[in-house]
């Protein structure tokens, strides 16, 4: 047997396993859900730097959105999710800037996982989200483009965000649109602004606010990849010692 051909079948299973081992969560992201906002956000009627707040309601934001997935589509919705062996990765960032025009710097960013669905639908927070995108998805602009919040048990202190969406436009996974959201109460987006990045949005900003849900096979899914990707190897090289030939 060709002691070259050896040599290099050992350095191409080696640098398979320290790939497996290395490889990004990103690279290995079976389907994901992104949301990305542009805007604006004013808690300050009277400056409007945002425009006129709808209804003269007390908190304002207005904006562009991008939404993008490939995961419930994919996999049959939340249900379908439940059954597939992912682990979760999330990530937020949220830049922001003294008014409209003004450059963004970043203001916050969080990192969390989940090691099943068990726990991601456990996560109060990605479950507050997920009502909030359903709810959005079946009213974007009607009389129920709205979302009661209950943030702390006492009662008599629900607060509800109200929404427009209009220009909508749908291509494959992709939908994008034109925004408003607004509330009597800051309650409402600051408490969200505490749930995802632990502090409150400052007054009258412009912002870029990304939001990103990777699914991820986990770690034995990836273990008999590697296998297939060996035994192809093992089959190429029995291949090529019955051609006799022979790798320089």
């Amino acid at each position: 047997m060709n002691i070259k051909y050896q040599i290099k079948n050992l350095l191409l299973a080696t640098s398979i396993t320290i790939g497996l081992s290395a490889t990004s969560a990103m690279a290995n992201v079976v389907g994901f859900m992104g949301l990305e906002l542009d805007g604006c956000f004013s808690s300050n009627a009277n400056t409007a730097v945002c425009g006129p707040h709808e209804n003269n309601a007390a908190v304002f934001a207005t904006g562009t959105a991008v939404f993008n997935e490939s995961l419930l589509s994919r996999f049959g919705g939340t249900a379908g999710l439940a059954t597939q062996p992912f682990s979760y990765a999330g990530f937020g960032e949220l830049l922001v800037g003294t008014g409209p025009g003004a450059p963004l710097a970043p203001f916050a960013d969080v990192t969390r996982t989940w090691a099943d669905y068990t726990a991601l639908s456990s996560d109060p927070n990605l479950m507050l989200g997920f009502a909030i995108l359903n709810q959005i998805a079946a009213h974007p602009n009607d009389a129920s483009s709205s979302f009661t919040f209950d943030l702390t048990p006492n009662p008599g202190d629900e607060f509800s965000i109200f929404w427009s969406i209009t220009n909508i436009v749908t291509n494959g996974s992709v939908t994008t649109g034109d925004w408003k959201a607004w509330s009597d109460d800051v309650l409402p987006l600051n408490g969200l602004s505490m749930a995802l990045f632990g502090s409150v949005l400052p007054s009258d900003v412009n912002f870029n606010l990304n939001l990103t849900l990777n699914a991820i096979p986990e770690p034995v899914t990836l273990a008999l990849v590697g296998l297939g990707i060996l035994g192809m190897t093992a089959v190429g090289r029995r291949r090529s010692n019955t051609s006799n030939i022979s790798f320089a």
